[in-house]
């Protein structure tokens, strides 16, 4: 059963004696910049620091940390949370914040606090674990069992139950209007946020016994690399249509390195290739470094940033390449980059000390600022600015 309570005590923050995850240390700047210009409209110095993409939710920017989290608003990097948490982040409405909380005995919480206060503000609790949640259209959405359940939190969300079958550590993926159940058996649910109702189901075009499911979503398409764990390792990459679960292609790749509604760029054990987003066409094919897919890690390849001419591609150790979308050839080579983005027809990349803006069909370096910490992630907003995380590094993780 789900209990709903009030929390009229402080909810313990984690500190570094009492979070059994890492120190709680390191900190950040947040700024919103033109990616044409190069200005900066605001900067904020927060407390926390992340290696962690940032996440763009109901008109703020989240950073998530490992002890903590900090939002900020979109529009003038006014700071609405920047604090430890009792747990991992959930996500976030116009008012409060979730986190997921380490179990307390037979408890299984879920913690909210106000943004405007970091106040406790509520909890969630159950008898079983929360296998998975996320925050969607003003409701917290939840798995736990068979029960997938959105509850709204602003008097404007959806509010609904649905039996799903869940196995072997199901996860939440938001899709457009859709929120996709991932299961290690390989079949995904797709439910309407709306109301709850299932969409479709699917399941890989490759018969094994269990799956790592990794999902993609881009304008009436769900792409999913999915890799055996059967005794011979097998990967694919295979492309839903969006609105009805029909099955369009399947092509044997890795992993989806960058997609938009027209192209989808694919990583092989020996080559990137471009193919058409909803034929699975293959339209070019780049060598490159071989990678031993049955001890690879997706996380450890950069992605590709699209633009309206260019494909970017960060080759960690030499230049990255701008390619050419229609074609594959290499128009021009730029700095050594992990991190890369693209804001129109500008791409703005971290490089050693410095965060550099391109232009996408030449590489002409456009501006260019210098940073002050170690670490560099960037995102795009809605309204096309560059979000810039400067951070330090994460105590477990390195320095």
């Amino acid at each position: 059963m789900l209990v709903v309570s009030s929390l009229v005590a402080a909810t313990a923050a984690c500190t570094p004696a009492a979070s059994p995850r890492v120190e709680c240390q390191g900190r950040s700047s947040l700024s919103s910049i033109d990616p044409r210009s190069g200005v900066a409209s605001w900067q904020t110095a927060l407390g926390q620091a992340s290696e962690v993409p940032m996440q763009v939710e109901d008109g703020t920017v989240v950073v998530t940390a490992p002890c903590g989290a900090a939002v900020v608003d979109l529009v003038d990097g006014d700071v609405r949370y920047d604090d430890a948490t009792p747990g991992e982040l959930v996500g976030v409405t116009d008012q409060r914040l979730f986190t997921l909380d380490e179990p307390e005995g037979d408890n299984h919480p879920i913690t909210s606090f106000r943004l405007d206060t970091a106040e406790p503000a509520g909890s969630y609790s159950i008898n079983t674990r929360f296998q998975d949640a996320t925050v969607a259209d003003g409701s917290l959405v939840t798995l736990y069992g068979d029960e997938l359940r959105a509850s709204d939190q602003t008097g404007t969300g959806p509010s609904w139950d649905l039996q799903v079958p869940a196995d072997r550590d199901p996860h939440l993926v938001r899709s457009g209007h859709l929120i996709l159940v991932t299961n290690g058996d390989g079949s995904i649910f797709a439910v309407d946020l709306a109301d709850g109702s299932l969409v479709w189901r699917t399941i890989p075009p490759v018969t094994a016994t269990s799956y790592g499911l990794r999902v993609t979503s881009v304008p009436g398409t769900v792409l999913t690399a999915a890799s055996t764990s059967d005794e011979k390792t097998r990967t694919v990459v295979y492309a839903t249509e969006a609105a009805t679960g029909r099955l369009r292609w399947t092509r044997p790749a890795w992993i989806v390195l960058g997609a938009d509604r027209d192209l989808t760029v694919l990583r092989t054990a020996g080559a990137v290739e471009g193919v058409d987003t909803v034929s699975g066409a293959l339209r070019w094919r780049r060598p490159a470094t071989r990678i031993d897919l049955p001890d690879a890690h997706p996380e450890a390849v950069p992605v590709v940033a699209l633009t309206r001419d260019t494909v970017v591609l960060p080759q960690p150790g030499s230049p990255a390449l701008g390619l050419d979308r229609s074609t594959g050839r290499v128009r021009w080579r730029g700095p050594e980059t992990w991190t890369v983005v693209a804001a129109g027809d500008v791409v703005v990349t971290a490089v050693s000390d410095r965060v550099t803006a391109l232009e996408a069909r030449t590489g002409a370096v456009r501006w260019s600022r210098p940073v002050e910490r170690h670490l560099q992630e960037l995102t795009v907003a809605p309204d096309g600015k560059v979000l810039l995380l400067d951070t330090d590094i994460v105590p477990h993780l390195g320095a």
